[in-house]
């Protein structure tokens, strides 16, 4: 059995590197020992999340924590609940923590996509014959939205991976499907 001594040398030897943040406890979802846990990552976190996320202390650790069950609540959202031996259990502790998950669980492509600034790429859309440069990025509850410029005008484009074709590093390039209509309510 670990001792308490041994058990902070395991929590301060997690090497923040090798963790990818995809968002925070927002708020306690109903009477059980569930909590919302706000995603600002834009890849499908419900897929790939395992028996083991990781609280950010704000000291630098990451706290292993145990959730017993996820559940999708999109947009944006992910509701987890805990398995709690004893009454009375208080989750405000973890409300407004940022949360972890390991890199290696990530395919490389979406880490480095949750990871940049897209502000000055190249965006577009071969369908739509569509052709701009990211000038802003805007953050809301529901989704992540590119504001593009293409010369004439600007545009709200939503950053979904559902739209996403591909990801250039090297040119620092978006190609969308956009679909048909998208860039006419703009």
């Amino acid at each position: 059995m670990l001792t308490l001594s041994a058990n902070f040398m395991l929590l301060t030897m997690i090497n923040r590197n090798d963790y990818i943040k995809i968002g925070s406890f927002k708020r306690k979802f109903g009477k059980n020992n569930d909590l919302i846990l706000g995603l600002t990552v834009n890849f499908d976190v419900f897929s790939i999340v395992e028996d083991t996320l990781f609280l950010d202390l704000g000291s630098g650790d990451l706290l292993p924590i145990f959730p017993s069950e996820y559940f999708e609540k999109p947009p944006e959202e992910l509701r987890v609940h805990f398995e709690i031996p004893y009454e009375g259990a208080n989750f405000d502790f973890y409300l407004n923590k940022d949360v972890y998950l390991p890199k290696n669980l990530i395919p490389e492509d979406l880490q480095k996509i949750s990871d940049f600034d897209l502000k000055g790429w190249k965006v577009s859309c071969e369908k739509n014959k569509f052709s701009a440069v990211v000038n802003d990025i805007v953050e809301t509850k529901q989704q992540t939205l590119l504001i593009v410029y293409d010369g004439k005008a600007e545009f709200m484009i939503p950053f979904h991976e559902d739209l996403i074709c591909s990801v250039n590093f090297d040119d620092k390039s978006v190609v969308f499907d956009l679909p048909d209509g998208l860039l006419d309510i703009n």
